[in-house]
């Protein structure tokens, strides 16, 4: 498995025309904009060496269409909005991208592909890749109610409550003896 530098970009008509394939890893701690979505361990806890295992796989489709097919897997913990305890989280994202020698080629793609375009023939492949995980974090985390220690009741009334609410008498109905007159 090859490990790429972050900052280190490929080049998709080179990869797609060689049917070439990539696999890499980075840290998750790499990935600034991701990372502020995630769990934050204080030093007391245990040290996380989270990695993305990333596989790049280029090819060319029946239309000449240079494509790269993306797989990401992560593990990341982001915070439980019951209890605010960690909560594992795993991400396996498949996109297939389609890669555009300028932005005027939009148009000529399918639907079916997301369109990247390649300055000087080369992609910021760590970009894209963090784009896609940030994508696939749910807005809302919780944990499943019996994993949580917090236990809530939901105004459960009991019945001699529900009797004396009945009996109180209603305050409109003085409204009613003004308009028998």
């Amino acid at each position: 498995m090859q490990k790429l530098d972050k900052t280190q970009v490929i080049y998709p008509f080179k990869l797609a025309r060689k049917e070439g394939q990539i696999k890499f890893k980075w840290p998750v701690k790499d990935f600034s904009r991701l990372s502020s979505l995630l769990y934050q361990f204080d030093d007391s806890q245990e040290v996380r060496d989270d990695v993305v295992e990333v596989t790049a796989t280029g090819h060319i489709d029946e239309q000449g269409l240079n494509l790269l097919d993306i797989e990401i897997i992560a593990k990341v913990y982001l915070q439980c909005q019951t209890s605010f305890k960690p909560v594992a989280y795993q991400i396996d994202s498949r996109v297939t991208y389609c890669a555009l020698e300028s932005e005027k080629d939009f148009l000529d793609i399918e639907k079916m592909y997301e369109p990247v375009v390649a300055d000087d023939g080369q992609i910021d492949l760590a970009g894209i890749v963090e784009d896609e995980l940030i994508l696939s974090i749910p807005v809302v985390v919780n944990q499943s109610a019996d994993s949580v220690s917090v236990k809530m009741s939901y105004g459960q009334l009991d019945e001699a409550a529900i009797a004396e609410a009945e009996k109180t008498e209603n305050p409109f109905s003085v409204l009613k003896d003004l308009k028998k007159t």
